[in-house]
């Protein structure tokens, strides 16, 4: 049976065509996102044939390496084809099928639209001439006692007998020309449709070859790395290199070296630690140290001690004996409690203006830590918010003594280099220029905002009679 036997069904016929032709359309989606798919698996695979990996070869590996690269090149281009394939070989070619069918099909689609139209025109015409002839005969059996009345309705009706016997004549007319002419239309329809259906199997057909073909050619490219592989030898590679590094000799036992402190840094200390004082913020500190929480009459004890003079040293010394130990780790236990007395202490320094120890408090807090997960928490987070570091004055002092003391170690080390007064002078220039570029970063930390830094940074600028716009530099 063919497309002929559905004269009667043209809206049926044209549906089909357009789902079977919407079946194509996606199958060339489809072999256009797999051809899309290959190329962009083909790019990534050329990223990893530039890794440095395969310049690392060395020994029994270097051929190994290399015809690994080899082969990912083999594999790249194996890639690049298979797309080639699916876009040029499957999917052009059904397209171009399909838009050629379309022109074709058009003229045809909208020829059988008329006649179906025509023939349906043809039979309502037919229908309502056979209502009214109906309507007529009725009305003349209702006249049949009027002899005035019946001769009128017998004429109207043998009118409308003639002209629905006319309107049958016109459609049974109609009949033949419209089956020749929807033939026609029909076997056109019919021969885009298998055409359309055997390029699709064909297509199918040939994108399982392609893949075959890809993967046995993939097989024999993997299959031929099998050698190199096993011409790999760890074994032979260790031993050469260890025969090319030994070089005899003998473990020598290491010795402890002690730093030698000047005598008067030793004086004091002895001093701090034998006082009352030093020996109640010892106490603290190595208990802390240890994770052990201090109780409340510890903490009143050092409240009193950190007010006086000797207490703030006796802090400053016992925690820079920690740091020269290397025990910048505080246990998380009692981190908190070292954070609320390094706050005490602080708050001490505010109160009585004296900031002496203030420079010794930053180094300190940005020293120890706890770790949490792998983490780093400094000390300096426990205080950054203190009123202390809010202070202008206190910025200043700090500085202006950082400065002071490198331009006396500066006088000291350096005076045998320094020709002239030129030569001290951008010395001392370099001195201040490198504190400022410290501080500026030490205050950014302690989250003093960016326009109060300018200012105390301008307070030097001008006083050493440095550039303007050397402040752009700090604050970069």
């Amino acid at each position: 049976m063919s497309y002929s036997e559905l004269w009667n069904k043209f809206k049926e016929v044209r549906v089909h065509y357009r789902e079977s032709k919407k079946t194509c359309d996606e199958f060339i989606i489809f072999l256009r996102d797999k051809s899309e798919l290959d190329r962009s698996y083909a790019r990534g695979l050329e990223k990893l044939a530039l890794s440095t990996f395969f310049e690392l070869g060395k020994g029994t590996l270097d051929p190994c390496l290399s015809s690994l690269k080899q082969r990912l090149i083999e594999y790249i281009s194996l890639c690049k084809t298979l797309a080639n394939q699916f876009h040029t070989d499957l999917a052009l070619n059904l397209r171009q099928l399909l838009v050629h069918q379309d022109l074709l099909i058009k003229d045809k689609r909208d020829q059988g639209k008329k006649l179906v139209q025509e023939r349906e025109k043809l039979i309502k015409i037919a229908q309502r001439a056979k209502e009214k002839y109906i309507k007529s005969c009725k009305e003349s059996e209702a006249c049949a006692q009027s002899k005035s009345r019946f001769e009128i309705a017998y004429k109207q009706e043998e009118e409308l007998s003639k002209a629905y016997q006319v309107s049958i004549e016109n459609a049974n007319a109609f009949a033949a020309p419209f089956r020749e002419a929807m033939d026609k239309i029909l076997s056109t329809y019919q021969i885009h449709e298998e055409e359309r259906m055997k390029l699709l199997k064909e297509s199918l057909a040939r994108m399982v070859e392609y893949e075959k073909t890809f993967f046995k050619c993939l097989e024999y490219t993997l299959d031929a790395l099998a050698l190199p592989i096993e011409s790999f030898n760890p074994s032979v590679d260790l031993k050469k290199w260890v025969d090319d590094t030994y070089i005899e000799s003998v473990i020598e036992e290491i010795v402890f070296e002690p730093f030698h402190h000047n005598m008067e840094f030793d004086r004091f200390l002895v001093e701090l630690k034998s006082s009352h004082q030093g020996d109640i913020v010892k106490k603290i500190i190595d208990k802390c140290w240890k994770g052990e929480v201090i109780d409340f009459d510890q903490r009143c004890q050092f409240s009193q001690t950190i007010a006086e003079p000797e207490g703030k040293k006796a802090w400053i010394a016992f925690l820079n004996e920690k740091r020269n130990q290397g025990q910048f780790k505080i246990p998380t236990e009692t981190f908190v409690i070292i954070g609320e007395l390094l706050h005490d202490v602080l708050t001490s320094m505010l109160n009585s203006s004296a900031y002496n120890c203030a420079s010794q408090c930053i180094i300190l807090s940005q020293t120890f830590y706890y770790e949490n997960e792998g983490q780093k928490n400094y000390l300096q987070n426990e205080v950054i918010d203190h009123a202390f570091w809010k202070q202008e004055d206190v910025w200043k002092t700090i500085i202006t003594e950082a400065i002071d003391h490198e331009i006396k170690k500066c006088n000291e080390y350096c005076k045998d280099i320094m020709q002239n007064d030129e030569d001290s002078h951008e010395r001392l220039g370099e001195v201040v220029v490198s504190q400022l570029s410290s501080y500026a970063h030490i205050m950014e930390s302690f989250h003093v905002p960016e326009h109060e830094i300018q200012q105390i940074l301008n307070t030097f600028v001008k006083n050493y009679n440095l550039p303007d716009d050397i402040l752009i530099t700090f604050m970069a």
